[in-house]
C-alpha cells in the first residue's frame, strides 16, 4: 500500500483542487503530491501520469470534497446548484423547508449549504427546546423505582447485593430523532473537510444534547422513527442529517490514508428525483411507476434483469425506462443494448432512455422492425420551474406516445 506522506505537518506543495464532475484536468504535481492523489478511489478520480510529466485528473459522478494528505479535492456540480437543490428537496422531502432556491447561485458550495442549512434547523430545535419522551428503562437501584422485577431482585440478593431491579419510564432527552441529531452533529466535527466556523458551531450546539446517546453512523435508521404531531418539526432536520451522513457514509467506504470527505452520487440522486417527479406526475392518469423492479432473464432464472423504472397503463401496456446521468449527445451502445435486452424480454416493442441535456430527442428503430428506443434529455440547467416543466414534458410524452393513451 502507498503511504502518504505526514498530512500532519504543513507541506510546501500542498494542493487545492476544484474540477466539475466529468471534467478532465491536466496539473503539475510533486511526487508527494502525487501520491497522495493515487490515494483517491478511482470512483471519485482517475488519475493518469502522462508522458509530458503533466498528470491527468478525470472526475466521476461524485460531487463533494474530500481531503487526503495535502491535496483537498472539491468536485462541483455540473449542473446549478438551484438545479442541485431541487433534486434534494424532491428526494428527500425537503420541498417545503429548504430556503428559496432562487436566492442560490454557483458561489457558494453544496456541502457548506447543506451543513449551514442543517446547523440552522438544529439550533431552531435547540431554541425551541428539544423533545423529551418517555423511554421504557431498566435498572439495579437502591430505591424501589417505578416496577419491581421481584425474580431479578431475588437473583441479586442471592448474589448479596443490596439493591433492587425496577422497571420504570424515564422522561429524557435520548431518544431516536436526538440521537440521530447529535450523531450529525459529532460526524460533522470531526470531519476536517468541512469549514472550522461550521464544526465550531455543530460543537457548540451538541452541548444542548446533554445525556443524548451517539449511534454509530451505519446504524442510523430514519425509518425506525415514528413522526407524529409533537416531532414532526424534526422532520426538516432529520432530512438533512439523513442526507449529511450518507455523503460521509460514501466518502468513508471509498476510504484512503488520513481522508475526509463528503460526497452526493449524482447518479443515484437523479434517478430517484426522475422517479419522484414521474410517479406524482402520472399518477392521476392512473399511471403506475415502479423502481428497480427485478424479473427473469431466462425462463429457469438463472439471471435477473432490473431496469431503474417499468411504467404501467391502466389497460396494461408497459414500458421500460432506464435513467443515465450523462450528457452526452448520443448514449453509449452498451446502454442501447441494454434496453433492447429489457425490451426483448419484457415482450414490449418500445423502451425510454432518460438522459441530461437540452438537446432534441432521439429515436432509435431497431432493426428487427418491431422494436424502437427513444432518448429524451431532461433540462437540468434552467430554474427549478424550467426542470419541473422539462420533466412534466417527459411525462406527457410518456402517456400519449410511449402507452399511447389519450
Amino acid at each position: 500500500m502507498i503511504q502518504s506522506p505526514n498530512s500532519s505537518a504543513a507541506r510546501s506543495d500542498a494542493l487545492h483542487l476544484e474540477i466539475r464532475e466529468w471534467e478532465t484536468i491536466q496539473r503539475r504535481v510533486s511526487e508527494a503530491t502525487l501520491l497522495d492523489l493515487y490515494q483517491f478511489d478511482p470512483r471519485v478520480i482517475r488519475i493518469q501520469r502522462l508522458p509530458n510529466g503533466l498528470t491527468q485528473i478525470t472526475a466521476n459522478s461524485l460531487v463533494g470534497r474530500q481531503r487526503i494528505g495535502a491535496v483537498d479535492l472539491v468536485i462541483k456540480p455540473k449542473t446549478s446548484i438551484p438545479a442541485l437543490l431541487t433534486i434534494l428537496a424532491e428526494t428527500h422531502d425537503l420541498v417545503r423547508h429548504l430556503p428559496d432556491l432562487a436566492g442560490f447561485d454557483e458561489s457558494p458550495e453544496i456541502v457548506d449549504l447543506l451543513i449551514r442549512t442543517f446547523l440552522s434547523q438544529v439550533d431552531h430545535l435547540s431554541q425551541r427546546g428539544l423533545r423529551r419522551s418517555y423511554v421504557n428503562c431498566e435498572d439495579q437501584l437502591v430505591p424501589v423505582r417505578g416496577r419491581l422485577d421481584v425474580r431479578r431482585t431475588m437473583a441479586l440478593h442471592m448474589q448479596a447485593k443490596p439493591h433492587v431491579w425496577c422497571a420504570f419510564d424515564e422522561f429524557t432527552l435520548d431518544v431516536p430523532a436526538n440521537q440521530v441529531l447529535l450523531t450529525t452533529l459529532r460526524a460533522i466535527i470531526a470531519n476536517s473537510s468541512i469549514l472550522p466556523k461550521r464544526r465550531k458551531l455543530a460543537h457548540q450546539l451538541s452541548a444542548d444534547f446533554a445525556g443524548v446517546s451517539e449511534l454509530p453512523i451505519q446504524r442510523v435508521r430514519l425509518g425506525e422513527i415514528a413522526f407524529d404531531r409533537l416531532n414532526m418539526h424534526y422532520k426538516p432536520a432529520l432530512n438533512l442529517a439523513q442526507i449529511i451522513l450518507a455523503s460521509m457514509g460514501i466518502a468513508n467506504s471509498l476510504g484512503g490514508t488520513e481522508s475526509n470527505g463528503f460526497f452526493l452520487n449524482m447518479n443515484e440522486l437523479f434517478e430517484v428525483f426522475v422517479f419522484r417527479r414521474l410517479a406524482a406526475i402520472l399518477h392521476p392518469a392512473g399511471v403506475t411507476v415502479r423502481d428497480q423492479h427485478s424479473m427473469r432473464f431466462d425462463k429457469s432464472g438463472q439471471a435477473e434483469i432490473r431496469p431503474d423504472l417499468i411504467i404501467q397503463a391502466p389497460m396494461g401496456r408497459r414500458l421500460a425506462a432506464d435513467t443515465k446521468y450523462k450528457t452526452s449527445d448520443k448514449p453509449q451502445p452498451s446502454d442501447l443494448y441494454q434496453m433492447l435486452a429489457y425490451c426483448r424480454v419484457m415482450g414490449i416493442d418500445r423502451g425510454l432512455l432518460i438522459t441530461v441535456g437540452q438537446g432534441a430527442p432521439r429515436t432509435y428503430q431497431v432493426c428487427d422492425g418491431e422494436t424502437s428506443i427513444e432518448v429524451i434529455p431532461v433540462d437540468l440547467d434552467g430554474t427549478p420551474n424550467d426542470i419541473m416543466n422539462s420533466l412534466t414534458n417527459l411525462a406527457n410524452w410518456i402517456r400519449t406516445v410511449g402507452l399511447k393513451m389519450a
